[in-house]
């Protein structure tokens, strides 16, 4: 049995969508996520690779992980934890790439802001059925909107902005399009 046959079509679809935006290992001194103390100039220059950061994962190391290996994390501490099977694929394509980027509480919010569900950053009964009810189309552009301004208002945004603007209107394309369903 394949490594993908393990998971639900929709973890699939959406690890698939994350790595094409995520792409390969990455050492950028400015981007605390390359850093295994989190901000710029703390710990070791670990870098990035499939998304998976040292700041994240400290004492990993980064650029020997196998692209199996990020689909393993990605499963276990992000698509589980969002509950992504939960979600219509739309919401939870958008979610996990969300959770990817920020973090799964910061994703969590977010979602929970645009469905006027108590913010507490765990994926529940409430949150699920909210997400259920709501117009699929709309909470789309709601929680995209949402992540917008949340990049605006981070220090980075100057700096990182065009590619976190650039990124959201790639996951609106990949949710509406690609339901694996």
């Amino acid at each position: 049995m394949s490594q993908s046959n393990k998971f639900s079509a929709a973890f699939n679809r959406a690890f698939e969508n994350v790595i094409g935006v995520e792409g390969g290992y990455t050492q950028d001194p400015e981007d605390t996520g390359n850093w295994t103390g989190g901000r710029k100039g703390v710990g070791k220059l670990n870098g990035t690779k499939y998304g998976v950061s040292a700041a994240s994962y400290p004492s990993l190391d980064i650029k020997s992980i196998t692209l199996d290996d990020a689909k393993a994390i990605y499963y276990r501490d992000y698509w589980q934890v969002i509950n992504g099977d939960a979600f219509p694929f739309s919401i939870s394509n958008a979610l996990f790439d969300c959770a990817v980027n920020s973090g799964c509480s910061s994703a969590t919010k977010l979602l929970q802001r645009s469905l006027g569900v108590v913010s507490d950053g765990k994926i529940g009964k409430q949150t699920i059925a909210a997400a259920q009810a709501k117009d699929q189309t709309e909470l789309l552009i709601d929680f995209l909107t949402a992540r917008a301004v949340f990049y605006a208002r981070l220090a980075k945004f100057e700096l990182y902005g065009k590619g976190w603007m650039k990124r959201l209107f790639i996951v609106h394309q990949q949710s509406l399009l690609g339901n694996p369903a």
